[in-house]
């Protein structure tokens, strides 16, 4: 069983859902559109990269991401990215 080091981050997305994002070592547990998504550390460029379960999640510290599916075989996402942001939602 995964024991997140800190409480969830809640994001709202611009598509209107929700990300609750916790993390430990290097896997990030991701809720999005209802359901739970373990995932990997992964290599990026710039911030932390998540993979697994057919989602990544790209974060830029804890206050932005974006949300993508993932298909099998691709290094990086391929599919139009979510952005999702810490604070009230988006009107």
């Amino acid at each position: 069983m995964l024991h997140p080091h800190q409480p969830a981050s809640v994001l709202h997305c611009e598509n209107g859902e929700t990300v609750e994002a916790s993390y430990a070592d290097d896997i990030a547990i991701v809720r999005y559109k209802n359901r739970k998504h373990v995932m990997r550390s992964a290599i990026s460029g710039s911030g932390a990269r998540y993979v697994g379960d057919g989602m990544q999640w790209w974060t830029k510290g804890f206050e932005e991401g974006t949300i993508a599916p993932i298909r099998p075989g691709e290094d990086v996402a391929s599919g139009q990215p979510v952005t999702c942001r810490a604070g009230p939602p988006p009107p």
